[in-house]
């Protein structure tokens, strides 16, 4: 006698944790994998008061999700709000580090502008240093040639 099997575990890839492999119909199916959750899941499902209909309920519907939504909504008020809630959340998380990251980033910015702009201003200050340097040496060159030729037409009216 052949027995067919309407769910069974598969072999997990990676680290995706377990893959369940479900053929048929979901009245096929379901009640096979209650089976298959329940021994699997045994310490969870011992410690509830009672069993999770509500919940095994949802296995009869995930190939449709307007009928999966619908139990989801009736037997579980404010799950989609506490999704919406968390799916807020974590926007307002992503917003908030990206925000930061921009923040981040426009200081680099800005600390790299001000190192060009202090390394402008070091090369102007050494380029006015150089030119006051050039400056006093043409000078300094200007009174010895001056000193110089006082020094001849003093030579020269004392002879």
């Amino acid at each position: 006698a052949q027995m067919d099997a309407f769910a069974m575990w598969g072999e997990a890839q990676d680290d995706d944790g377990a893959k369940v492999i479900v053929a048929g119909d979901p009245d096929d199916y379901a009640a096979e994998l209650e089976e298959l959750l329940e021994a699997r899941f045994d310490i969870v499902f011992s410690a509830c008061p009672s069993r999770p209909t509500k919940v095994l309920r949802l296995l009869r519907h995930l190939e449709n999700e307007r009928s999966f939504h619908k139990f989801v909504s009736r037997d579980f008020p404010g799950f989609h709000e506490m999704e919406d809630m968390e799916r807020r959340q974590a926007l307002a998380k992503q917003a908030k580090a990206e925000e930061a990251e921009r923040r981040q980033r426009e200081a680099e910015e800005e600390r790299q502008r001000q190192r060009e702009q202090d390394a402008a201003e070091a090369k102007q200050r050494e380029q006015t240093e150089e030119e006051r340097q050039r400056l006093d040496k043409e000078h300094a060159a200007r009174l010895a040639r001056e000193f110089e030729e006082a020094e001849k037409r003093f030579q020269r009216r004392r002879e």
